[in-house]
């Protein structure tokens, strides 16, 4: 077997455009991050294919049928329960000094504020990038492309 030397592929997720890095073990060609764009993507797609289903006569059809069934099983069951007894209404009004309100998370004058400068501890070490799926730490070396062929598309 080859010895390859070990990578990993930067890409932006096409979800939410973040940047990913992925290491050579938990690439499978992927495009979403590790959050949720790829279920919420998925989900898409399978509404999208549903439609697509449900716009032919057999999936028109069948939906159809589906629905009768429905319908025949919940027979007359009522979900309207209808209005509540209606007992007497009170109404009160208040007057409230916003003035007199105070807020924590009003933003502060210019002479409140103080700026601290960011000071980097680390030695002049870049710090250790990991991979967003596994949380390996990742090797020096970054390949943009699949690594799969290096056809364009």
């Amino acid at each position: 077997m080859q010895e390859r030397e070990q990578s990993y592929r930067l890409y932006s997720c096409r979800g939410c455009s973040v940047s990913v890095s992925i290491c050579g073990r938990c690439d499978r060609g992927n495009i979403y991050c590790a959050g949720e764009c790829a279920a919420v993507s998925r989900r898409a797609s399978n509404r999208r294919a549903g439609a697509r289903y449900q716009r032919t006569r057999r999936g028109a059809r069948r939906h159809a049928a589906r629905q009768q069934a429905w319908r025949d099983r919940e027979g007359e069951k009522v979900t309207q329960q209808g209005c509540a007894p209606v007992g007497p209404v009170f109404t009160m009004s208040i007057t409230v000094d916003v003035a007199a309100i105070e807020t924590l998370d009003a933003p502060c004058t210019p002479e409140e504020r103080i700026i601290v400068p960011t000071r980097r501890d680390d030695g002049g070490q870049r710090p250790v990038r990991r991979c967003d799926f596994c949380h390996a730490p990742l090797p020096a070396f970054t390949r943009l492309r699949s690594g799969r062929g290096w056809g364009f598309g």
